[in-house]
């Protein structure tokens, strides 16, 4: 079974061929971050662009499960890095009182 960062460097050339260079360079960086938000605008652009009557040729034969699947793998691996962002950040979130 592949690791997660084989998986995610095997699904990158599925993204449109703008995208794919700069996923590359944020995997080389380490920028998880960067990564997790491009794979996710790209997997929406895609998908509005599909659900057109006409879509747009380049991004009309794209493969949008694969694009959204390497989207959920890059989210998946950006918060086992960091799950302190999956945290509220603000600390007075629990001590909100209901007011009646």
């Amino acid at each position: 079974m592949p690791s997660p960062l084989n998986k995610i460097n095997e699904l990158i050339p599925y993204l449109p061929s703008k995208d794919i260079t700069f996923a590359q360079k944020f995997v080389a960086k380490r920028d998880w971050e960067a990564l997790k938000d491009l794979t996710w605008s790209s997997y929406q652009i895609v998908e509005r662009a599909q659900q057109k009557e006409i879509p747009p040729a380049k991004y009309a034969n794209l493969d949008l499960d694969k694009i959204r699947e390497l989207a959920l793998l890059c989210n998946e691996y950006y918060y086992l890095i960091y799950p302190e962002d999956l945290e509220p950040k603000d600390d007075n979130f629990n001590d909100v009182e209901e007011e009646f």
